[in-house]
């Protein structure tokens, strides 16, 4: 007997605690379980606002997940950056997830080939990034909207957009890619150079090695605009007048999800177009338009009777110099970009002593002098266009010469300079001990202070001024 009360006891115990656990559970369910009140709440705001049929809605009743591949490295569209994927094309698909009401899951490790044969066999649910092409269609179904178009860019330092900008011209392509076939089937006299990658790409255009190289507008916006390492002038301008390079993209899914098919399309369709147009400034895709100089009606008839102008050099490479006679370096390329915008042909001169292009200026017998340092005594009669460079002064001296520690430590010393040059006419207005001996060049002053016939020479790492 004694025995029967423990064992009832203990039962009674236990059903006790049961009870509110049980509740709690139920209340679980209810609200928060695929089916639960709390769930069903938010599936039918999803079905209405996306207007869903009952089929529609009661497969997003077991279809809480979405897939979807993602590439290692496809800036800005998608890849993986400390292991989390990203892009555009990363974010678009959350937006897409998050009108549907599912959690978008991202697989990371597979090739394109291997996205497009799970796709195919139901491992992955969706696709953000496949051109739509007859044969493709036989397994796939394509978004009404497009989720890319990719515009094909020019990159160069001389804001191409056309392929016959280039004339003769040497424009690099990368082997393999789709405008491989297309230059050997459409521009078979075009000068092509072949590289394996958007790297060999970009280094044998900041070396000068060809004159533009074609690729995806976006991708190479992106790299130009998110790296310190490329020169300011470097761009890439849309390539007009051909229209068979646009790549249109869409989100696709295996051909055996017709209702997932129809789901997507209503959610993108619900995506509004302002939160994508943000996306694509986020990620750099808004396209540069080549824009027009707005010249007044007396300037264009200015343009109109002097379509020819003398520009004097000097030489100072890599900004201003000469090889073989022909005018090269940083200066003199920006000189061309310009007048090429304004319709104007540089008459370059052979390199010339500072002293004598100041002359020159002076006696209008030149109409441009490059790499000019702004001074009060110029300014008379110069006028100068904005600061194009503008670095440190860099002081040369002898190993066994004196050394320089601030510009105090230049009083008494012999300095070499150029004639009429900026810096030696602060010098000498500021320390009166100052001696100056002048030489044509930067060589004639290396030359000087190497000899011991001056102690130090000052020249400006870059020269600032057009």
């Amino acid at each position: 007997m004694r025995i029967t009360n423990t064992i009832v006891g203990a039962r009674s115990k236990y059903k006790k605690q049961i009870k509110p656990v049980f509740f709690v559970l139920l209340l679980f369910h209810m609200f928060f379980c695929p089916g639960g009140l709390f769930a069903q709440n938010a599936d039918n705001k999803v079905a209405e606002r996306l207007k869903l049929t009952p089929e529609e809605g009661n497969y997003l009743q077991g279809k809480k997940v979405l897939q979807m591949p993602t590439h290692d490295n496809w800036k800005p569209f998608n890849f993986i950056e400390n292991s989390i994927p990203q892009g555009y094309l990363i974010d678009l698909a959350k937006m897409l997830a998050d009108k549907i009401g599912v959690k978008i899951e991202f697989i990371q490790g597979y090739a394109w080939a291997e996205h497009m044969q799970m796709l195919k066999d139901g491992n992955v649910d969706i696709v953000g990034n496949m051109v739509q092409t007859e044969e493709r269609q036989k397994s796939y179904l394509f978004s009404h909207q497009k989720t890319l178009n990719l515009l094909t860019g020019l990159a160069s330092f001389k804001q191409y957009t056309r392929i016959n900008e280039i004339g003769n011209g040497t424009l690099g392509v990368q082997k393999g890619s789709v405008f491989d076939s297309f230059f050997k089937k459409h521009y078979p006299d075009q000068n092509v150079t072949y590289y394996l990658n958007l790297q060999e790409l970009f280094k044998a255009l900041v070396n000068r090695e060809i004159d533009a190289f074609i690729e995806n507008y976006s991708v190479i916006n992106y790299l130009i605009n998110t790296s310190l390492l490329f020169e300011k002038d470097l761009g890439v301008y849309l390539l007009e007048d051909e229209h068979r390079l646009d790549l249109p993209m869409h989100f696709a899914v295996s051909k055996n999800e017709p209702i997932l098919f129809s789901v997507i399309n209503k959610a993108y369709d619900a995506i509004a177009q302002k939160d994508l147009d943000n996306l694509k400034s986020k990620w750099e895709m808004s396209p540069k338009k080549k824009k027009s100089p707005d010249f007044t009606v007396d300037e264009k008839a200015w343009i109109q009777q002097h379509p020819q102008l003398k520009v004097g050099l000097y030489h100072a490479p890599p900004y201003s110099y000469t090889e073989f006679g022909e005018p090269k370096g940083y200066l003199v390329d920006i000189v061309r970009q310009v007048f090429e915008r304004a319709n104007l042909t540089p008459e370059f001169t052979r390199t010339l002593p500072l002293k004598t292009k100041l002359k020159m200026l002076r006696a209008n017998e030149l109409d441009v002098g490059i790499g000019l340092i702004k001074t009060e005594a110029r300014e008379k009669f110069l006028d100068y266009t904005k600061t194009q460079k503008d670095l440190q002064v860099g002081i040369f001296a002898r190993n066994d010469g004196p050394q320089y520690l601030n510009e105090k430590s230049l009083n008494g010393l012999t300095i070499a300079s150029y004639h009429s040059y900026a810096l030696a006419e602060k010098y000498i207005r500021k320390y009166q001990d100052i001696k100056i001996v002048n030489a044509d060049d930067a060589d004639g002053m290396m030359k000087l202070v190497s000899q011991g016939e001056a102690e130090l020479h000052s020249k400006r790492w870059q020269v600032p001024i057009l």
